[in-house]
């Protein structure tokens, strides 16, 4: 996300659920650029809300949608030769 626009501000970003309000960690990477990184567990339609001052953002609110995600054992890999137990 960039602020080029804008000079002055406060940044705010949620981005909100039908079963669950998803906490988002916004990074400032300078040049008036930030990160916004989140997590949502649950599938489904999510609306990522980005504010400067209190107001919307050129097409905020934007449209999320979540695919259920793979199960652990999918997306953890362990590599048996190097695994040393105890």
């Amino acid at each position: 996300m960039s602020n080029y626009f804008i000079s002055e501000g406060r940044i705010t970003c949620s981005l909100i659920g039908q079963k669950a309000d998803i906490p988002v960690r916004l990074t400032h990477l300078g040049n008036n650029v930030y990160k916004a990184v989140y997590t949502p567990l649950i599938s489904g339609t999510y609306e990522l809300q980005v504010l400067w001052d209190g107001r919307h953002v050129r097409g905020s609110p934007f449209r999320v949608q979540v695919e259920s995600h793979a199960s652990a054992a999918e997306l953890i890999h362990v590599d048996t030769n190097t695994l040393k137990i105890g």
